[in-house]
């Protein structure tokens, strides 16, 4: 879940993987949606029956859309932790997409302090950072840079470290 700033309101979003696409999360309800990437920056977009061609962009927090001959912009203003994030207190960083290991920035047996990245995921040419929780050891790494994930699959587990 995010906070979203959108043509001056604010949305508290959530864009869910599901087995066929996505499922938007707005306002206490939920829409299936599916997105396909024509090339890159084209996205063919389908919502219920209605489909739509949308061109999009990003520049650290903001995101650009161009539909319809309009341009939108949204900033995200605040992230929650969605459920996947929290198994970081377990010890166990879970994909929390389906997706591509882009990179993986630690190895077995490394400290890590927290808040540093361990590796990142890329879906729909979206980068996901997924970083430490907590100081810890890493006990074991399950992926490799180019691997396919799916949501839910075990990518990192840590060790804590007494302070």
């Amino acid at each position: 879940m995010a906070l979203f700033q959108l043509a001056g309101e604010t949305h508290d979003l959530d864009l869910v993987p599901t087995a066929s696409g996505w499922t938007l999360q707005h306002g206490g309800k939920s829409t299936d949606v599916h997105i396909q990437e024509i090339t890159p920056g084209q996205l063919l977009v389908q919502i219920g029956e209605q489909r739509h061609r949308v061109s999009v962009a990003r520049d650290r927090d903001q995101r650009y859309a161009a539909y319809n001959g309009q341009v939108y912009t949204a900033q995200r203003l605040q992230k929650r932790p969605s459920a996947a994030e929290s198994t970081l207190a377990n010890n166990r960083i879970e994909a929390p997409l389906t997706g591509k290991v882009l990179v993986v920035s630690v190895k077995p047996g490394e400290q890590v302090t927290k808040g540093q990245t361990l590796l990142i995921l890329e879906s729909m040419k979206m980068e996901t950072a997924l970083t430490a929780s907590m100081d810890a050891q890493v006990k074991n790494l399950s992926c490799h840079v180019g691997d396919q994930v799916s949501l839910g699959q075990l990518l990192v587990e840590l060790d804590p470290t007494d302070a």
